[in-house]
Parts: structure tokens; sequence; C-alpha cells
């Protein structure tokens, strides 16, 4: 639940605020770079367990018609296919290899 509130309460309203269901589709900007970046506890574990709480949770969002299946089917592709980047960045971030 920390996960899944941080995303939310944290992330989704930092710059606007945006509906719950946006967060479907900007996952990549918060695991890629913003949650690396802010967040001083990131490294490849929390980026795993994020992915895992946020998947978790819009399953339950779809199960309940909050969110629709081209919703939740989007976020759950941009994981499958974004994941071994962020832990990549994550390492490289923690390693100083990047400097935002």
């Amino acid at each position: 639940m920390n996960n899944v509130e941080f995303y939310i309460n944290e992330f989704l309203l930092y710059y606007e605020p945006r509906k719950m269901v946006m967060g479907c589709y900007v996952i990549n900007e918060f695991l890629g770079n913003w949650f690396i970046r802010k967040a001083m506890w990131s490294t490849a574990t929390t980026v795993k367990e994020n992915c895992a709480s946020l998947k978790k949770f819009y399953k339950v969002m779809f199960e309940n018609k909050f969110i629709n299946n081209e919703d939740y089917a989007e976020l759950v592709s941009i994981i499958k296919c974004q994941k071994e980047d962020w832990l990549r960045t994550v390492k490289e971030y923690n390693n100083y290899e990047i400097d935002w």
C-alpha cells in the first residue's frame, strides 16, 4: 500500500493533479526517472516492488471497473517492456554513473 500511496499522492499530484487512471500511462515517467531521482530509497529491489504493487493495485481497479481493460493492459505492457531499463537506470544512478 505504501508504494501505491506514494505513486498516487506524491507523483500523480506532483506537477499537476492527474487522475488515478492516468497512472496507467505515465508509469514509465515515474519508474524510469522521477522515482529514481526523488526517492532516496530507490534501488533495483524497490523498483521491482513498485512494479508488483502497482500492477496489483490497478488490477483491482480494473476488476472493480474503475479503469477499463485497455488502461490496465497498457500499464502491464509498459512494465513488461520497460522494467529492465528501469533496473539498469536505477543501478547506474545509484553508482553515480548518471548525473541528472
